[in-house]
This record gives structure tokens, C-alpha cells and sequence, in this order.
């Protein structure tokens, strides 16, 4: 770290909740993760077949808005369960439980099925 970015991170009254030691922390993964499968099936009712036409960037923008709700829920519960989560790392599971939602319902999305070949004989 730079000399005058000490001084400046000391002078900060707060810490910014994506400097949180618990960023790396096995629990708020496990945490997160546990919240993406509760609200994933909510999420996927709000986004229907609304994503069919969209272009890649587009759907993870619709999915991430429309997770929004769910996840914010799920994570005020999960606070309310769990009083060893440190409030000050909130948005950071927000943030941690809605990419791990997008990436569950992108990675479905973007699944071809698989089609049988066919064989046809000369006949």
C-alpha cells in the first residue's frame, strides 16, 4: 500500500464492507450459497421466459435486477437467524448470494440439449 493511501485509510471513519475480512470466510460461501439455492426458484418464476431473446450481457441484467428482491429477503432472514454474521458484511452476501443465483440460472440457460442423432439407412 501506497504511504498516502495509509494515511488516507486511516483517516476513513468506516471500512467499506468489500474489504471485509469476511470476504474470504469458508462461513459467508457457505452462507451465500445456501441462499442462492433457497431463492433460485423464486428468481426463476420472475424471470419466465422473459431472457429467450435477449442477448448474454442483456439476460444477466434482467436476472440480476429480478433477483434483487429475493436474495435481499433471504439475506435479512439470514441475519436475523445467524447473529454471528457481522452486519457490516450485508451487501457483500447480497452481492455474493445474487452472482451465485445469475450463475445457477445463466448456466441452465445456456445449456443445449442434447438432440439424438439419427440413422438413417439407405433404403
Amino acid at each position: 500500500m501506497m504511504p498516502w493511501a495509509a494515511a488516507v485509510h486511516t483517516l476513513l471513519p468506516w471500512r467499506s464492507p468489500w474489504k471485509s475480512p469476511w470476504k474470504s470466510s469458508v462461513k459467508l460461501q457457505r452462507v451465500a450459497k445456501a441462499l442462492a439455492g433457497e431463492t433460485e426458484n423464486m428468481v426463476r418464476q420472475r424471470i419466465g421466459r422473459q431472457v429467450v431473446g435477449m442477448s448474454r450481457p442483456e439476460a444477466r441484467g434482467y436476472i440480476r435486477a429480478r433477483a434483487a428482491l429475493p436474495v435481499g429477503r433471504a439475506v435479512e432472514k439470514a441475519f436475523m437467524r445467524d447473529r454471528s454474521l457481522p452486519l457490516r458484511s450485508k451487501a457483500l452476501l447480497q452481492a455474493m448470494a445474487t452472482e451465485d443465483v445469475l450463475r445457477m440460472v445463466m448456466r441452465d440457460l445456456t445449456q443445449v440439449p442434447a438432440v439424438a442423432s439419427v440413422v438413417r439407412r439407405a433404403g
